[in-house]
């Protein structure tokens, strides 16, 4: 009863650390990734198919679930907000028993922690609601299903690691990374060679059922060529547009800036290497090399993204963290408690913690605006007076197109996009629009006419003229297209130019309204 107590202490502590270090986000304005997702999320809850009537490159899981929950709470960024904070608790939960697997309590609580800290920080993830955040937690289960069968040959907990695996997989493409030191250990063990073919066939067999729902979803919605080409075939191409140095955007990344963690983790991969040079018979060594494994495999995939925003690193999270379990608990046997607790209490200063108060302060500065939204109150920055506008000069039923990456304004305003192309940028990746996409544009555009089109990117000139063509066209080479591609644009432009004058101007925005 005393354990139950104290582990039900321990869970609510971490919980309120979670709660109060997300707590601003319950009024954040989403961010644009966010906003798209939310705005998908929404169209699912409404029946809607991902991909056929939406278009977006991410895997799917993140759409479902944001549907699920829009079908039982509002249909409000607050919900999945919220939402989160459960999320994280359970995969901090999940860590703190797969690392009870092979250190002693106060080793595992400390290293709980730290992962709480850096999981549920801001600075790292960027804005509630995105997909390296969902990916972690079921990576995190297979792991921990993944050493019960290690440490039990429990076949029935391997093929729940593979469903797991490809769950983490659906949230976020670089989420395969797990199925690798999965394979590798499975590889080494000693056993016999059919028993390895065994293992390897129940742990694909998990993985394939998720594989198979995912796609039998999308062939009977007649949608699989529209999930294959928006989630594999143009994050092919997409990664190929920039040539950025990993090493260059890493060391600018939040996690370099704020180093700890990755100390921390560098210092257990070090006494990792001492006891395997030494031969040191410990009980955590197969975790700490398959972490070691792991974190290799997340920077090779992280590195083939060739783009690097700050929110990418955090599938790096777990493994560190993990990996600084064996610094903590070198640091709790070999030094006297006083000093254990400098420095560990020197650790978490220097973690996540403050970097989050130094977010939410400047989050506060930025975001001096608070605006209703539909009974929900929101703090903006820039957005304030384009969404101002929004509620005063139109009505729920109008349909805006935001001609840029504005998705989360028609989630937030509840104003539909008349297109499946809710955000541009799509069409102007020159390797991977064809004829049939721009089609697909202006009929949509031409078939619903939206009663506004607000140019987001200042793409169009005071008024819409042949001027404004070229200028958009002049635009679009900067994005790579060659010399045909952009004519496919003209027929769009030349709809606009006829169909819609300037009605107005917000900050750099200009605002295109339907002619009668």
């Amino acid at each position: 009863m005393r354990k139950i107590s104290i582990f039900f202490l321990l869970f609510l502590y971490i919980f309120n650390i979670i709660f109060v270090m997300r707590l601003h986000t319950f009024y954040l304005f989403p961010q644009k990734d966010t906003g798209v997702f939310l705005y998908i999320g929404q169209l699912v809850a409404e029946n809607k198919i991902p991909y056929k009537d939406s278009w977006d490159h991410k895997p799917p899981l993140i759409y479902f679930l944001n549907g699920l929950l829009f079908k039982f709470f509002p249909k409000e960024s607050k919900t999945i907000a919220i939402f989160e904070c459960f999320w994280i608790f359970i995969a901090s939960i999940f860590v703190f028993l797969l690392i009870l697997q092979f250190f002693n309590f106060k080793t595992t609580l400390l290293t709980t922690l730290l992962f709480t800290l850096y999981f549920s920080n801001m600075s790292f993830s960027e804005c509630y609601g995105m997909t390296e955040t969902y990916q972690v937690l079921p990576a995190i289960i297979s792991i921990y299903l993944f050493f019960l069968f290690y440490n039990n040959k429990k076949w029935n907990l391997l093929f729940l690691s593979g469903i797991f695996a490809a769950i983490s997989f659906f949230f976020k493409q670089t989420g395969i990374s797990i199925v690798f030191p999965i394979l590798i250990f499975l590889l080494f063990l000693k056993i016999s060679f059919k028993e390895k073919l065994i293992y390897f066939f129940l742990f694909f067999l998990g993985f394939l059922i998720p594989v198979f729902l995912i796609l039998l979803y999308f062939i009977l919605n007649n949608a699989l060529y529209d999930f294959l080409n928006q989630v594999f075939l143009y994050n092919m191409l997409y990664i190929k547009l920039l040539k950025k140095s990993f090493f260059f955007n890493f060391t600018n990344s939040f996690l370099f800036k704020r180093p700890i963690l990755l100390i921390c983790a560098i210092f257990g991969i070090l006494i990792l290497f001492f006891n395997i040079i030494f031969k040191k018979t410990y009980n955590f060594k197969p975790f700490g090399i398959f972490l070691l494994i792991l974190t290799i495999f997340d920077f090779y995939f992280l590195s083939l993204s060739k783009r690097y925003y700050n929110h990418y690193f955090v599938q790096l999270i777990p493994s560190l963290s993990l990996l600084s379990a064996i610094l903590f608990d070198f640091i709790l046997k070999n030094t006297k408690i006083y000093i254990s607790i400098v420095i560990l209490f020197l650790i978490f200063i220097l973690s996540g913690a403050t970097s989050n108060m130094e977010f939410a302060i400047k989050f506060k500065i930025k975001n001096k605006n608070f605006i209703n939204i539909n009974s929900s109150k929101y703090t903006t920055g820039y957005d304030y007076d384009v969404i101002k506008w929004i509620l005063e000069n139109t009505n729920q039923n109008d349909s805006i197109y935001f001609l840029g990456t504005e998705t989360r304004l028609n989630f937030v305003t509840k104003r539909k996009s008349p297109s499946k192309y809710t955000y541009i940028y799509p069409l102007l990746n020159y390797k991977y629009a064809t004829k049939t996409d721009f089609d697909i544009f202006y009929n949509d555009l031409s078939d619903n006419k939206p009663e506004f089109i607000i140019d987001c990117i200042g793409f169009f000139a005071e008024d819409t003229n042949s001027e404004a063509s070229k200028k958009f066209i002049s635009q679009l080479s900067s994005f790579g297209f060659d010399n045909a591609l952009p004519v496919y644009f003209i027929d769009v432009l030349n709809f606009i130019d006829k169909k819609y004058y300037l009605y107005d101007k917000i900050n750099k925005w200009k605002v295109f309204k339907l002619k009668n």
